[in-house]
């Protein structure tokens, strides 16, 4: 009897010590069952593994279920800690004092990790451009809060932080940390809008559209209902527009070159500030005997007064209160070689002369805005005088719609031009033609190919075309993955709204230029050349781009290719050289057309390594801000160039 009560004594500590690994304390039955079945094991030795099996079996069970229980509590907890930082103040980061840093470290273990993630992941993603922490950052961040943000025009009410964080890891690759300053080259995308556009192909099975089976109709559903959400984001519909998906912005305009029902009659007319996508329309338009000439800004008012597109007579008085002579009077008109209109058979062609006019709502070079107005100036009854024939207008649009609303309803440009990828990062190789729909009756056909055609035949010249212009238009099978994934990045702009983007990439782009503008080196003199509208301070007339040379002491320019170099070493991403914008790039430098020839001879590429010629520049460097530009970015840029730029002499 004595040696059961020291077993059963020996049993109990036992129970209680399993009862403690498990945290949870046994009931008064469950502590009596465990006391007997032991003693019952004690007396009989051959069922004492099997008890003590029995007791490992139970505790782990608890053990199991406790952890569950746990980890369902931490998924339903982490989504609330963390929006914590995203309403909190995030506009402004809190910096602990060194008694906090010391507080939370010593219980972080006890902290969701999520909760201390976006300050972590904002130091380490601007460590290499400066202390994130420091007095000298915090004071800068606020003094730009205050001073261009007083209305929380950044940042989205305090979202930036969070998104930035959460969406762009690949920023933070491999241990460097990125600042991002091309969005004018290229959009960003982010994390979720790639997780839900590859789970959306992943679950979905979509086919060639040219087809009735259900996975081609699945397709044909995507793509019309692309249309509409391209048609609704800049603000009109069916009844108006026609979408024509293509390759990018420089496929639309090559469309509507080849498409434009030019004569020996018609004119192309086009602002100096354009893109070579734009330029290279002349060549068709030349080929087919048009005339073209490039004109600069200041000819395009009200009072527009030229043989080219008409107008009341005019001239424009000099300084003496003579007659002057009207610009285009000066510019020689280039004129080609054929007196005839092409051949078309595919499709009617008009009786009616049509001129084209094409301008970009920006310029990609400087990131200049140009009127809207104009749009309506070339649908005035007065340009359509005697021998001038119906005007189009095209708006290159690429460089304006990703941070800017664009309102066709209130300014119905005949032809628009845009690439996806530049607004919102991916999917790329995917833009569109927004054609107003009368417009689409004059649009001629010289090539088709698959899905444009009803019916064909190879061994007479017979095709019967789509009746629909955007199936008329689009040859060959569209990129119907890419264009199914566009609502995603659609989805992304108009969670924040078009007016709040404006809103920041504005006080971004002030900053920079403010800090930039008044740069000087120790001497002085000044540290940079910018180009652009920036000193009239109006978001209506100037861009989110920056564009400008650097300067040494001395006050001789830093050639753009060097500028290049010593920021990529940096993790700097920005673009030099003339940005394929010949017209505002050489304008700015005042260099002449017979200069650019002359200079061309040594040239490979815009941006080559051939960045000054006699001392004076063939390019600037463009630092382009977007959506998810952070004021952390900009002040990276401002740091560096304050420790790199400032007092810098190339090696020669």
């Amino acid at each position: 009897m004595s040696g059961n009560n020291k077993e059963h004594s020996h049993s109990s500590k036992d129970a209680a010590a399993a009862n403690a690994t498990t945290t949870a304390p046994a009931s008064t039955k469950e502590g009596e069952k465990s006391s007997t079945s032991t003693a019952t094991a004690a007396a009989d030795p051959s069922k004492s593994s099997s008890h003590i099996a029995h007791v490992a079996r139970r505790v782990a069970i608890r053990i199991a279920i406790m952890g569950s229980i746990a980890a369902v509590a931490l998924l339903f907890l982490r989504p609330i800690v963390i929006k914590l930082p995203a309403s909190s103040s995030l506009g402004r980061p809190h910096q602990m004092s060194s008694e906090e840093q010391v507080a939370s470290s010593s219980f972080s273990f006890s902290l969701p990790e999520a909760y201390t993630k976006v300050p972590t992941l904002m130091e380490r993603r601007y460590r290499n451009f400066f202390n994130y922490s420091s007095p000298e950052a915090r004071a800068a961040r606020e003094e730009f809060i205050d001073s261009y943000s007083p209305n929380g025009e950044y940042g989205y009410n305090s979202q930036i932080d969070t998104m930035v964080v959460n969406e762009l890891t690949r920023m933070d690759e491999a241990g460097h940390s990125h600042v991002y300053l091309d969005y004018t080259g290229s959009g960003v995308y982010q994390n979720s809008q790639l997780e839900k556009a590859f789970n959306d192909i992943r679950n979905n099975l979509y086919g060639n559209a040219h087809s009735r089976s259900p996975s081609a109709l699945k397709t044909e559903k995507e793509i019309e209902n692309a249309r509409d959400l391209v048609l609704s984001h800049f603000h009109t519909s069916r009844q108006d527009y026609t979408v024509i998906f293509t390759q990018g912005a420089t496929g639309a305009l090559k469309l509507i070159g080849e498409s434009f029902p030019w004569t020996n009659a018609s004119k192309f007319v086009y602002l100096r500030q354009n893109h070579n996508s734009v330029l290279g329309i002349r060549e068709i338009a030349l080929d087919q005997g048009a005339t073209f000439v490039a004109i600069p800004e200041s000819e395009l008012n009200e009072n527009t007064c030229n043989f080219f597109i008409g107008g009341d007579p005019c001239k424009h008085p000099d300084d003496q209160g003579e007659e002057g002579v009207s610009f285009l009077e000066e510019v020689p008109v280039t004129q080609g070689p054929a007196n005839h209109r092409r051949n078309v058979l595919l499709t009617k062609f008009p009786d009616s002369t049509y001129n084209l006019f094409a301008y970009p709502l920006e310029d990609n070079f400087a990131g200049v805005k140009y009127p809207l107005e104009w749009i309506k100036m070339f649908k005035d009854e007065r340009r359509g005088e005697a021998g001038t024939g119906h005007w189009l207008t095209v708006i290159d649009a690429a460089a304006f719609v990703p941070c800017n609303d664009l309102n066709l309803s209130e300014n119905p440009a005949d032809f628009v031009t845009v690439s996806f990828y530049k607004m919102f990062g991916y999917p790329t190789g995917i833009g569109a033609l927004l054609v107003r729909n009368e417009v689409t009756e004059i649009m001629q056909k010289t090539f088709f190919g698959g899905g444009t055609v009803v019916l064909s035949c190879c061994d007479t010249h017979f095709c019967l075309l789509q009746q629909q212009p955007c199936h008329r238009f689009e040859d060959g099978t569209p990129s119907f993955l890419a264009i199914s994934e566009l609502k995603y990045g659609f989805e992304k702009l108009h969670a924040l709204g078009m007016s709040s983007i404006t809103q920041h990439v504005w006080t971004l782009t002030r900053y920079l230029y403010d800090q930039l503008s008044v740069m000087e080196h120790d001497n002085g003199n000044p540290v940079f050349v910018i180009y652009g509208k920036h000193e009239l301070n109006d978001p209506n007339v100037q861009g989110s781009i920056l564009n400008f040379n650097v300067l040494d002491p001395a006050g001789n320019y830093v050639g753009y290719s060097t500028i290049q170099d010593i920021t990529a070493k940096a993790n700097i991403h920005i673009r030099t050289g003339c940005n394929c914008n010949p017209g505002a790039c050489f304008d700015y430098l005042h260099l002449s057309s017979e200069e650019v020839v002359k200079y061309s001879l040594g040239k490979t590429s815009c941006g080559d390594e051939l960045d000054l010629v006699e001392g004076r520049p063939l390019g600037g460097v463009r630092v382009s801000i977007g959506y998810l530009t952070t004021f952390e970015d900009v002040y990276s840029f401002v740091t560096f160039a304050k420790h790199t730029l400032r007092n810098f002499v190339a090696s020669s």
